[in-house]
C-alpha cells in the first residue's frame, strides 16, 4: 500500500494540483512541475510522444527532469518549460539546439 501523498504507478501524487493549459491565476500552491501524462495533456499530445521526444537525438519539446533511477524513475516537466514551449515552439527548439555559449 502506498503512503499518503506518495506517487503510485499511473497516479498523480495527491499534493500536485494541476491547472488548465491556459495557466491563468497560478499561485504559490500550483506545481512547479507536472508528470508526463499531465504535460502531454497540456500540450495536446500523447505521453508516448513526449517520451519519444525526450529520447530523440537531439531531444525535442519541453525539457524533462528525471527523478529516480531504473524502472522507478519518473519524468517531471517544469511548468516554465511547458509555457516557454507553448509560447513559441520553433524558437524554443532552436534555443535548445544551439550550443550553451552561442549567444555571447
Amino acid at each position: 500500500m502506498a503512503r499518503a501523498g506518495s506517487a503510485t504507478h499511473g497516479h498523480t501524487p495527491s499534493r500536485i494540483r494541476v491547472r488548465s493549459p491556459t495557466f491563468v491565476g497560478m499561485s504559490n500552491a500550483d506545481p512547479l512541475a507536472v508528470p508526463r501524462a499531465e504535460a502531454a495533456r497540456l500540450l495536446g499530445l500523447s505521453p508516448a510522444t513526449l517520451r519519444g521526444w525526450s529520447a530523440a537525438t537531439p531531444p525535442r519539446g519541453p525539457r524533462a527532469v528525471k527523478l529516480g533511477a531504473g524502472r522507478q524513475a519518473r519524468a517531471l516537466y517544469p511548468v516554465s518549460e511547458i509555457r516557454e514551449f507553448l509560447a513559441d515552439p520553433q524558437a524554443y527548439e532552436r534555443s535548445r539546439r544551439s550550443p550553451p555559449n552561442a549567444h555571447r
